[in-house]
């Protein structure tokens, strides 16, 4: 099959954040199966992103995100509110894929990104547009977030044009694929005439795997996540000012680790509380979450399907995770995972595990197999070829039809 992958940031492994690991991770094992030609827009300093796609894929481009002044800056927001027409950078890729669209050099189109599907023009093959989750609800979970009045405003107003764009553009696809029934369903009151289908996130089972020996510090929990997204951030500081706290005045010896990326002065303050510890930028995540003796995830709300706690899991961590945090995954309530809904479950939850080891370690395991049965990447790469197949003779036949 010859594909053509559109990507809105450069896919790469290991990565960053959830958007380029569920691409990339996807793409790793189509490129070994199939002819795929990566696309990928960039923001300066990412001049080698591709870097990696080019050892995979059968060609790999960059194009560029343009500086836009702020006229146009205004008229591209006008055009994709009115017509679901991004503009930058729409006419380097007309000018990179028109005429091989045109001709019909691809088999199938695959799109990562809402943005990067409003750039598209007449596809003429079958296409679909992978989204991950529903960008109106992030940004509505965004709006809750503990920011201030204006950023409310900001995300608000933001939630009302996505909403536009997604009801404009998700049509035109032959299919749209979000990694949550959650995600789907609120995507299905938005874009009613959208085609729909969840393909849920993978986890690389064989990299995030138990650390041989484990070793684990008592009393301990750790989160990680990009700490610059509010929802990290947020949960970062509820662990530290409300969960921690609770836990101490049982255990005093009880100590939270911190690790992840572009912290910001809120979280980095955290560093200064007894008990806790932050790791900033870390190389490689695992030894500092395989020694913890608890996953804590303290995310309260989000879209989507978290990678920290497929993670976490995959490690064969015992995870507490808020409800909301973990909806979606499918994992079984008391055997793989414990959840919570306050404050005070959550610190009753990781209690539990620190007063009884074997139980935690049994948690552990089973969520250890829970993920490698249901999330690996392999298969869900299956899954995506599967999709694919559906996509082409679905087309097919209604070509026939129209003959």
């Amino acid at each position: 099959m010859k594909i053509l992958w559109l990507s809105q940031e450069p896919p790469c492994l290991p990565a960053r954040n959830g958007f380029a690991l569920y691409g990339a991770s996807l793409l790793r094992h189509l490129a070994g199966r199939h002819e795929v030609d990566l696309i990928s827009f960039t923001v300066p300093g990412q001049e080698t992103a591709c870097d990696w796609g080019r050892k995979i894929c059968a060609t790999a481009t960059a194009i560029p995100y343009r500086s836009l002044s702020l006229p146009s800056r205004v008229t591209s927001l006008a055009n994709q509110f009115a017509r679901g027409r991004a503009m930058n950078p729409r006419a380097a890729l007309e000018q990179v894929v028109g005429e091989d669209l045109k001709r019909g050099r691809w088999d199938l189109v695959h799109v990562e990104g809402g943005y990067a599907g409003g750039l598209l023009g007449s596809i003429g093959v079958p296409a679909l547009l992978s989204v991950h989750d529903a960008e109106t609800l992030r940004l509505r979970e965004l709006a809750n977030c503990g920011s201030g009045p204006l950023p409310k405003v900001r995300f608000r107003l933001l939630e009302a044009l996505e909403a536009r764009f997604e009801r404009i553009v998700y049509p035109r696809f032959d299919l749209c694929l979000v990694v949550n029934q959650r995600d789907k369903d609120v995507i299905g009151q938005i874009a009613p005439d959208a085609r729909v289908k969840v393909l849920p996130n993978g986890v690389d089972v064989e990299y995030f795997s138990p650390l041989a020996p484990h070793v684990a510090r008592p009393c301990s929990i750790v989160f990680h996540g990009n700490l610059s997204y509010p929802p990290n951030a947020e949960a970062a500081i509820h662990l530290a000012r409300e969960i921690l706290p609770l836990l101490r005045e049982r255990r005093p010896e009880t100590t939270l680790q911190i690790v992840g990326s572009q912290a910001g002065a809120d979280v980095l303050a955290l560093g200064r509380i007894p008990g806790i510890s932050l790791v900033v930028d870390a190389d490689d995540l695992r030894p500092h979450l395989g020694a913890a003796s608890v996953y804590a995830c303290g995310v309260s709300h989000g879209s989507g399907i978290k990678n920290k706690i497929l993670e976490a899991m995959a490690m064969a961590l015992p995870v507490v995770s808020y409800r909301a945090a973990a909806s979606g995954i499918g994992a079984h309530e008391g055997r793989e995972i414990l959840l919570a809904d306050t404050a005070g479950e959550f610190a009753a939850a990781v209690e539990k595990l620190f007063a009884d080891a074997e139980r935690a370690q049994a948690q552990g395991r089973a969520a250890r197999e829970f993920v490698s049965e249901r999330y690996c990447w392999g298969s869900r790469a299956r899954e995506l070829e599967a999709i694919y197949q559906e996509m082409l003779e679905a087309r097919k036949q209604l070509i026939q039809k129209s003959n």
